[in-house]
């Protein structure tokens, strides 16, 4: 999933460069962020739901 991919990305740039983010930037991509969540439930759901066929 390119989702996740991007959310692994982004999470190991803030724990690797912590101290160098531009704070509201990455306010800006976490809020916008939030979003993929749904479709990443979604999608587990969706997964879930198949396996018990």
């Amino acid at each position: 999933m390119a989702i996740i991919v991007r959310m692994r990305g982004f999470r190991n740039f803030l724990v690797h460069r912590y101290g160098s983010i531009d704070d509201r930037k990455a306010y800006k991509d976490i809020k916008e962020g939030l979003k993929d969540f749904e479709k990443v439930f979604k999608a587990f759901e969706d997964a879930i739901e198949r396996s018990r066929k």
